[in-house]
């Protein structure tokens, strides 16, 4: 599993997005980004859900989707072009001080390849498919 490695660079997470080619739509509130011209979605992962459940990585909260605030319906949408099959799923593992806190430190060097989604009745969820360096992305 990737780990994120401490100040491993000086760029910001936003910085990092623009990198990809998918600037986020806002530096506060944006789980991800798309790039359209390569039809990607990046979206931000947290390294403490991945670590405590094993397995496919919760990567949506259903039970919240219905939240009005702006993340979670930008969420929808990149869920939304990942099942539609026209394009790669990708994750930015980042680490936060606890559920809910900001982000504190993210993995520069790769993403994760995320595969198909599924659903239960309380998340969505991605099976990471592999790894790729964020040099062969740019």
């Amino acid at each position: 599993m990737l780990q994120p490695a401490r100040k491993e660079s000086q760029v910001t997470n936003s910085e990092f997005f623009e990198q990809l080619g998918a600037p986020l739509r806002n530096t506060r509130w944006s789980w991800g980004a798309v790039d359209h011209h390569r039809r990607r979605v990046f979206l931000r992962l947290w390294m403490d859900d991945m670590v405590s459940k094993g397995g496919p990585i919760r990567v949506f909260e259903k039970l919240l989707s219905s939240d009005p605030r702006r993340g979670y319906s930008e969420r929808r949408e990149h869920l939304d072009l990942i099942r539609s099959g026209g394009y790669t799923a990708f994750g930015v593992v980042c680490t936060r001080d606890g559920p809910g806190g900001p982000i504190r430190d993210f993995t520069s060097g790769a993403v994760l390849r995320l595969g198909d989604l599924d659903e239960d009745r309380e998340f969505v969820h991605a099976t990471v498919v592999g790894a790729e360096s964020v040099a062969r992305l740019k």
